[in-house]
């Protein structure tokens, strides 16, 4: 997809922006939008200036971030290998590890926060008004190049250690245009952007509600789920499972008086019962499956094929296949372009990339995945065990939450729940699988945590 395409495509969108200012609903419309970037890419092209930032951290609001990007659309002859970083958490940990050139914030608070722990003179602090010029004046974020790095991304996965994935806008592009032409946005109006586009998965959903003439609504940090759901009224929305379940404690305690009808679920799979209850109460999830490294886009259910059981069934678009482990590799343009300066990380094998999910496809096509490649364990009998499909099995059997971890080659048990069953044994489970247990933790948690994917 070039940019001249991503041009036609945003230019005959009818999308309006909604957000929040001075505790009154702001409405932007597409020729305003429009109408300012235009302005803003023209300047950028007459203007002559030497880029000498190589790596730019944005810590800035939503809109803002997406209008910026917005505008480089309109700019014909930007060409800079310019990094960008949007980032939403471990802010300190990323900006002391990467040392960027420069880091771009809208809000008083985080400047003065940033400014406790690095160089004053590479903090820019930007004003909604003046967001544009600022800019002009000082540094141009955005590489125009289609298979140039464009933004590189922060996830710990499953890891807990941070890595840094760099992606293209061909990669960002080719994923939300596949997936606006799925049938999930069929009879929607309104979505309500709450996933953060420092994610692939949000960034995804965006674009692909752009390109379905959607009215975009931009959540309001200083209100929660439920009050940006009932101020701005949106019938779609993409959530991940912890932020779903708050929407769900919310009905069961007040019922549905919420205007939402779809909701995208991503990042983690949400088990069945709560989509039958969300089902109930006339809100249809759409579980789908992918990494950051994918930009998001593996598998998905839609109105024509759904399985709330599955992530759904892999794009057309994408060459897979399942090794002799059952583990994920997938190929395609929406593949990332490799770990920023961390080139140990190798999970290439001949242009596939191996995601090191678990899973099964079964006849009717949808995917499964059952837990982490990596979280593969030996036990003192000398086998492998899957924490993930271990977990799985105790939280069926018990009807419980519980997490596993592997600690000096004993168990670390977490249950997330008020009330344990008496017959609970799970010393005696672990060690029937060659595992032995080193302490058990009863955790009470308002947000649950989900679960993993059980057929």
């Amino acid at each position: 997809m070039g940019i001249e395409t991503i041009n036609h495509i945003i230019s005959k969108s009818n999308f309006k922006f909604n957000y929040l200012s001075n505790g009154k609903v702001k409405t932007k419309t597409r020729e305003q939008t429009l109408s300012k970037l235009m302005k803003f890419s023209n300047e950028i092209n007459a203007k002559k200036i030497i880029y000498k930032s190589k790596l730019i951290i944005s810590v800035l609001s939503e809109i803002n971030f997406l209008e910026i990007e917005f505008a480089v659309f309109f700019a014909q002859n930007i060409h800079f290998p310019i990094n960008i970083f949007k980032s939403s958490s471990f802010i300190k940990r990323t900006i002391l590890e990467t040392q960027p050139d420069l880091i771009i914030v809208d809000n008083y608070r985080m400047y003065d926060k940033i400014k406790s722990f690095f160089y004053h003179d590479r903090i820019i602090l930007l004003d909604s008004e003046d967001v544009y010029n600022k800019i002009i004046q000082n540094y141009f974020l955005l590489s125009h190049s289609d298979f140039s790095t464009a933004v590189i991304m922060s996830t710990s996965g499953s890891t807990g250690q941070p890595k840094y994935i760099c992606h293209s806008y061909k990669s960002i592009f080719y994923s939300a245009s596949i997936f606006s032409n799925s049938d999930i946005f069929k009879n929607t109006n309104r979505y309500l952007h709450i996933l953060s586009s420092s994610f692939s998965g949000g960034r995804k959903v965006f674009y692909a509600a752009i390109l379905n003439n959607l009215s975009i609504s931009f959540k309001s940090k200083s209100k929660s789920v439920i009050d940006n759901i009932k101020l701005f009224s949106p019938d779609i929305t993409a959530l991940t499972p912890t932020i779903l379940l708050e929407i769900i404690d919310y009905i069961k305690i007040n019922g549905n008086d919420l205007s939402l009808k779809k909701v995208i679920c991503g990042g983690a799979f949400l088990n069945k019962e709560d989509i039958d209850f969300l089902s109930l109460n006339n809100i249809k999830v759409f579980n789908v499956y992918g990494l950051t490294e994918t930009a998001s886009l593996v598998s998905y259910n839609s109105e024509e094929f759904f399985n709330e059981n599955s992530v759904g069934k892999i794009n057309d678009e994408i060459d897979f296949f399942i090794d002799q482990d059952n583990v994920l590799h997938v190929k395609g343009n929406m593949i990332f372009q490799g770990y920023w300066r961390n080139k140990s990380i190798q999970q290439f094998n001949n242009d596939y990339f191996c995601t090191n999910d678990i899973c099964y496809i079964d006849n009717d096509g949808f995917l499964y995945i059952k837990g982490r490649k990596d979280r593969n364990v030996k036990n003192n009998k000398g086998e492998w065990v899957n924490l993930d499909i271990l977990k799985n099995e105790l939280g069926k059997s018990y009807n419980l939450n519980i997490q596993l971890f592997y600690t000096n080659n004993k168990i670390d048990l977490h249950i997330y729940s008020n009330e344990i069953p008496e017959d609970l044994n799970l010393k005696s489970f672990l060690e029937e699988n060659g595992l032995l247990l080193n302490e058990i933790k009863i955790i009470n948690k308002k947000v649950r945590p989900y679960n993993q994917i059980i057929k």
